[in-house]
């Protein structure tokens, strides 16, 4: 049996109900045999090992040619952001990405939740210019266009994040968040 989940959004305030991550057997790093459980598994891979197994490169825009990993059923979501930043540059806008990260195997900062970076679902752009804050208060270089790009292309942003702030992640929310939703 298989199972078709259209949505997991980190946030209510990204327009998506709210889907929580499995848990881990443990917080920190998450070692290749560590089970993922749930949709997510389903959809992801049953182990780290797994969803490591799925994973594809990306050349990150403006970055001078850094390449992350990403899961390839959020792969069409990365390349609609290539393509919509591509159009901004020929219009002259540009936002440099000097700092990147994506796929790392760990749970959330104190934690036994899985982050969405452990699925190779989600992007850190900028952490110094762009830094996680808990006191809700959003500090960020990000342009507005930046941030529209992303959201038009299905994912959700840290900044608007309701309890706390995260502007450098950027996290995919599924397969019904991007503009083929509207088709079907």
């Amino acid at each position: 049996t298989s199972t078709r989940w259209d949505s997991f959004s980190e946030a209510t305030s990204c327009g998506e109900p709210f889907t929580r991550t499995p848990y881990a057997s443990k917080a920190g790093g998450l070692a290749p045999g560590e089970p993922v459980l749930g949709p997510f598994g389903t959809y992801f891979g049953r182990t780290v090992a797994q969803v490591r197994a799925n994973l594809v490169p990306w050349m990150v825009p403006g970055s001078g040619g850094q390449m992350v990993w990403v899961h390839f059923r959020a792969l069409p979501a990365f390349q609609r952001v290539a393509a919509r930043l591509a159009a901004e540059a020929q219009r002259g806008r540009v936002y440099p990405v000097r700092d990147v990260s994506a796929f790392f195997s760990r749970t959330i900062a104190g934690s036994h939740q899985m982050s969405r970076h452990g699925l190779g679902l989600a992007i850190d752009i900028n952490p110094s210019q762009n830094p996680q804050r808990n006191d809700n208060r959003l500090i960020t270089n990000m342009p507005q266009w930046f941030v529209d790009v992303w959201r038009d292309a299905g994912f959700c942003w840290g900044g608007d994040w309701a309890f706390s702030k995260d502007p450098m992640h950027f996290s995919w929310m599924g397969p019904e968040s991007g503009p083929e939703a509207s088709l079907s």
